[in-house]
């Protein structure tokens, strides 16, 4: 039996029934004697790192796989195996500068870690990860443009507070740190008890020290006041001060100071590092150094990034002043050439202004150092100093491009893919949006790149398969790979390759549906024997010319050839499968391991032999050279943990997740292979906004997120995919035949503040479920390629955003391209979602069912500076009943007091695109007085409105 929180009480349990039919189909009935029996036998089978040295198999030479007790057969991990690679993730932080807790390990500079293959940086990360496994106490590195650094920090608050200079301080004037004679940090154990020996800041380091009556109290980071005892025990282990956490503060010589505790004694430090309040007084001296931010901001000369000049990139990049990069001199009005003061490639800020100052000279204005772009003798080819800061937009422009490669990028096996927080000691909030462009070209997806995702914001595009694949007019052929090979329907390798450097180059990453799991099943061909009896081996082509046959595939890079040794099969024939898995078998599979079977009739690849594995990390590197930083793991769950790890975390990736159904997710997977899709969330918000009745549409604002055990640091949200369809329009289904409702709950989606990674779709109109592109129906053969999305113009052909819900048949079944996240408001939602997130929701409006708005209407403010509001739909042919549908109708919003500053907004629910908005005019638009009221603004039935105070609108510069 199962249950959605199975150890609650009163949890309902889903009834399961025996069927005959399910060949696969195994019951196991066993009494538990207590709750927390179920608990223990749960965590002791679904590890996949158990000490026992032999690995589990299932080929002809060993089957045998660890039973356990889970109610979801296909979520299996349970298998004896090796400890899992760790994965290095990109932290999306500012590069890590030592002295606050990280320590430089290891520096390699060279070509190696330049610009490689496809012009992209990744291969350079790539090596970069090498040197770091080379590395046993290290767990992070950054690179940047010719320079590898490897990095140990130890504990993911430390990584965080060394992303930037100025790390580990605080706004309180009361943060300070203790430093002994030997130069040690005093730091608070995990025991609370105190020691030092930490050679730099950590963040364990830091106290707070505040006056009591003349004498003082220190508070550790925990919020712990520091104890001495009669017995001279130092420990932090008290929430309120009193005789025992107050000393006296005694000044020594050359700036030291001493604290002596109620009972005479005074901090002192053991030979081994100890703290302890039992010394003397002239054992006692600490160095106390100021840790507030006032201060640090004070001191430091320089606390904003200055703009670096790149010979290969026309933007702003800025950079910290403890960044490095290579120096270059001017006099007030021209560059001077290196040879009179010599080649510098790895200096500081402050570092380069000293060297230019010994000439004489300053450094350069950006515009200086363009104007000698070339011209220089020392054959610099990344980044130079220049003498300018980086405004604040400038600063925000860089962000976007943060994951260029004209810019340093920290990875680490301390922190998760797709941060919450990032930037400068991991305090900048993330909001990252990503689209799915189904089936889309190649090139339409780097004009689209260019044209729209780049401009408004879209961290990243997902493209389906890139491998070659068997020939097809459906959609499910490009899930069908016959070689490694890169030519697909979508386009030539060359054209992917272009078009991955063609979005890179715009801001936006390129994520693949990797297919690691199965190759193609054989055509008819390779079921028919010949005239002499035999079945020829490899009678089919795939779309690019590759030779493959039943569980054999001649390949197309000479590495990816497989033969039926290289799938899992019965002990007697390496022609039949082990087992197989699908709907025929209830999705259950022998011994509660479905690993080993073949889905859907796909030859199940034996990912359990290194030769397998090693085939399919050079398709991953291959693809990583090119610059593809992002995967989402097909069928994720036929795989063990460790195969996938072994895989995968060869090479450091921005974003890894996996196709995911609603199981509950195993802390093995979560630790070593990625992100889960949680499909289930989208389920909740459809079903809130549009099937329930409006009396129940306050639930919406209860939403958290979808799969029970998946967090929302742990989940990419879809709010639709391919294989989550209906042929027709069906209100429980998102997709664009539901018109109207489909575009009101999209923008729902962005709107509200759950989720640090969502996924929006672009895609095409069908009849069928199988419909692959439009250009790709039956008639136009098995060879067919996708119609462009663009035409001769440069435009896109897509459809406009419907106005009724579901669409008119005809519409919906119209074989055209939809592109729905073009659709009027989604790119200023996107907008919206970026500034707003961040933000607790601090007043709801008809939540509570208020007769005076009416039901079926809704408001949310998040902060003091965005607010939402909607107007439930209606569906064609529902009923006129107000307690199911609300008083639909438009909603006037004058007079409400919302509570945000006073000013004239764009509703960003009308903003078509953010490329070339200027901010001085909307399609809607919403003013909002002094008080806080509305004074003009509302909200159409089936409609959203979405305003923040970033996005008020301004008078329209004047030309001349």
């Amino acid at each position: 039996m199962d249950a959605p929180h199975p150890h609650t009480e009163g949890s309902r349990v889903h009834m399961w029934t025996c069927r005959n039919d399910l060949s696969n189909q195994r019951w196991h009935f066993q009494e538990l004697a207590t709750s927390s029996t179920t608990s223990s036998t749960t965590s002791s089978t679904t590890s996949s790192t158990s000490s026992s040295t032999q690995a589990s198999t299932s080929t002809s030479t060993a089957t045998s796989t660890m039973q356990t007790s889970s109610t979801t057969p296909a979520t299996t991990t349970a298998t004896t195996t090796p400890q899992p690679l760790t994965a290095v993730r990109n932290c999306q932080l500012e590069p890590l500068v030592e002295g606050s807790g990280c320590k430089r390990v290891a520096v390699y500079q060279g070509d190696a870690y330049d610009l490689g293959e496809n012009g992209q940086e990744t291969q350079a990360r790539h090596r970069c990860l090498q040197q770091l496994r080379g590395h046993k106490e290290a767990d992070s590195f950054v690179h940047m443009l010719g320079r590898c650094e490897i990095w140990r920090c130890a504990t993911r608050a430390r990584l965080r507070m060394s992303a930037g200079p100025g790390g580990g301080l605080s706004s309180s004037p009361e943060a300070i740190t203790l430093v002994d004679a030997l130069g040690h940090y005093v730091t608070l154990r995990e025991d609370n008890h105190l020691e030092a020996v930490e050679e730099s800041f950590v963040p364990e380091a830091l106290f707070y020290l505040k006056v009591r009556s003349g004498q003082y109290t220190l508070r550790a980071a925990n919020g712990l006041f520091l104890k001495a005892t009669p017995q001279g025990t130092l420990v932090a282990e008290t929430h309120h001060w009193d005789d025992w956490e107050v000393f006296t503060r005694v000044e020594e010589v050359d700036g030291k100071v001493a604290f002596k505790s109620f009972h005479n004694s005074y901090i002192s430090v053991n030979p081994e590092g100890y703290l302890f309040a039992g010394g003397r007084r002239d054992a006692a001296p600490l160095t106390l150094a100021n840790r507030s931010r006032a201060a640090w901001d004070e001191a430091t000369s320089v606390s904003q990034p200055m703009k670096l000049v790149s010979e290969i990139f026309d933007h702003a990049i800025c950079a910290w002043p403890s960044s490095v990069a290579s120096v270059r001199c001017c006099s007030s009005e021209r560059v001077v050439l290196e040879e009179s003061y010599g080649c510098y490639w790895n200096e500081t800020f402050a570092g380069a202004q000293q060297i230019c100052a010994q000439q004489g000279l300053t450094l350069c204005a950006p515009e200086l150092l363009k104007s000698c772009q070339g011209c220089g003798t020392c054959g610099f080819s990344g980044l130079i100093w220049s003498s300018s800061p980086c405004s604040a937009s400038e600063s925000l422009t860089q962000r976007r491009f943060n994951q260029r490669n004209d810019r340093a990028s920290v990875f680490s096996s301390l922190c998760p893919y797709e941060p919450k927080m990032g930037g400068r000691h991991g305090q900048e909030l993330r909001s990252s949006v990503l689209v799915k462009l189904m089936e889309w070209n190649y090139n339409d997806v780097a004009k689209e790149c260019t044209e729209f995702l780049g401009p408004n914001g879209f961290e990243a595009v997902q493209v389906a398969p890139v491998t070659e694949h068997i020939l097809g007019y459906q959609w499910w052929v490009k899930y069908q790979p016959v070689s490694a090979g890169l030519d697909s329907r979508s386009g030539t390798e060359e054209e992917l390759r272009q078009m991955v450097a063609t979005c890179r180059a715009a801001g936006v990453q390129v994520i693949v549906d990797i297919l690691l799991n199965h190759m193609a099943s054989p055509c008819k061909q390779a079921k028919k024997k010949s005239k002499s009896g035999e079945l020829e081996e490899m009678p089919c082509r795939g779309w690019a010319g590759s030779k493959f046959g039943s569980r054999r595939q001649q390949g197309a890079r000479g590495w990816d050839a497989a033969g039926p040794e290289h799938f899992h099969h019965q002990a007697a024939s390496l022609e039949q499968p082990f087992c197989k898995v699908g709907p025929q078998t209830g999705w259950l599979c022998p011994e509660d391991d479905c690993t080993p079977c073949d889905m859907y009739e796909l030859p199940d690849f034996n990912t359990e032999l290194q030769e397998v594995r090693d085939m399919q990390f050079k398709h991953l590197e291959e693809l990583y050279h090119i610059g593809i930083t992002g995967l989402r793991v097909d069928a994720a769950i036929y795989h063990h943990v460790y195969e996938l790890a072994d895989m995968l975390n060869r090479l450091p990736w921005d974003l890894i997740y996996q196709e995911w159904w609603g199981e509950y997710p195993p802390q093995d997977r979560t630790d070593y292979v990625g992100l889960y899709r949680d499909v289930a969330y989208r389920w909740h918000l459809v079903n809130r906004l549009s099937n329930l009745n409006a009396s129940e549409l306050p639930q919406l604002l209860e939403l958290e997120g979808g799969v029970f055990g998946i967090s929302q640091d742990m989940a990419v949200y879809p709010f639709a995919y391919h294989d989550g369809r209906s042929k027709d329009a069906d209100p429980e289904i998102a997709t664009y035949k539901n018109g109207l409702a489909f575009h009101q709950q999209q923008k729902f989606f962005l709107s509200w503040p759950v989720g640090n990674s969502v996924l929006i779709w672009g895609g095409y109109g069908w009849r069928d479920l199988s419909h692959g592109p439009p250009g790709c129906d039956r008639a136009d053969g098995d060879h067919c390629s996708p119609k462009p999305v663009y035409d001769a113009n440069g435009l896109p052909q897509c459809l406009r955003a419907p106005e009724l819900s579901p669409l008119p048949r005809t519409a919906a079944r119209e074989r055209r391209w939809i592109c729905e996240h073009r659709w009027q408001g989604v790119a200023g939602l996107v907008h919206f979602r970026k500034a707003c997130r961040g933000h607790e929701v601090t007043q709801t409006w008809g939540s509570d069912g208020e007769s005076a708005l009416g039901l079926g209407r809704l408001a949310f403010r998040l902060g003091r500076a965005c607010f939402v509001a909607l107007v439930r739909g209606r569906r064609l042919g529902e009923p006129e009943d107000v307690k199911v549908v609300g008083v639909g109708g438009t909603w006037d919003l004058k007079g409400l007091h919302i509570g945000v500053p006073a000013g004239c907004y764009c509703d960003l629910s009308s903003l078509e695109t953010q490329k070339g908005w200027d901010m001085s005019s909307c399609p809607r638009q919403v003013r909002v007085n002094g008080a806080g009221e509305v004074v003009e603004g509302h909200v159409a039935e089936g409609e959203i409105l979405a305003i923040h105070s970033g996005a008020q609108l301004r008078p329209k510069p004047h030309t001349h």
